[in-house]
């Protein structure tokens, strides 16, 4: 019920600021991708002003260290752990893009829950998500790290918002 969902967001939970936000949430296994997350956030503070962007990373598991040493690093990168279930639609009204760096994935609810708020996605173009994911539509499908990292700056220079990509 993706519309009941998008209920639970009050129209006082829009904290957006000058900062383009992007969320990643889930597990912090192997599976969802962390090393790929820490090389994608690093090239893109490498190559852009670091004022700009806010990386925001919510989840728990077994790859928490690898998050936290990556917040250390980057004062832009903000780790919130788990986050309940119910507190999940306002952290997506918050942000401006989600982002899924998976290596499979069987169904992305995370990616339904985000394009249902209204955020585009970008995500590796794998089973799950490219059924999910239509690229200039809701968000776009990429194929590297190197794709991965253009459309986020994309996004961060231009701010086209879910419905005009």
């Amino acid at each position: 019920d993706f519309v009941g969902y998008r209920n639970f967001v009050h129209s006082s939970s829009n904290f957006k600021n000058n900062k383009y936000k992007v969320l990643w949430a889930g597990r912090l296994t192997e599976q969802k991708g962390i090393d790929r997350l820490k090389q994608v956030i690093n090239l893109v503070n490498d190559s852009i002003n670091k004022d700009k962007i806010e990386w925001v990373i919510a989840g728990d598991g077994e790859k928490k260290n690898e998050v936290l040493d990556l917040v250390k690093m980057n004062n832009n990168v903000k780790y919130l752990g788990f986050v309940l279930v119910n507190e999940m639609p306002m952290l997506y009204s918050d942000c401006n893009l989600f982002i899924s760096t998976s290596y499979w994935e069987s169904f992305g609810y995370s990616i339904l829950e985000a394009n249902s708020l209204g955020l585009p996605v970008i995500s590796f173009n794998i089973p799950g998500p490219n059924e999910l994911i239509k690229s200039n539509v809701n968000g776009y499908l990429v194929d590297n790290v190197d794709e991965f990292v253009d459309k986020i700056k994309y996004f961060i220079n231009s701010r086209p918002k879910f419905g005009q990509i």
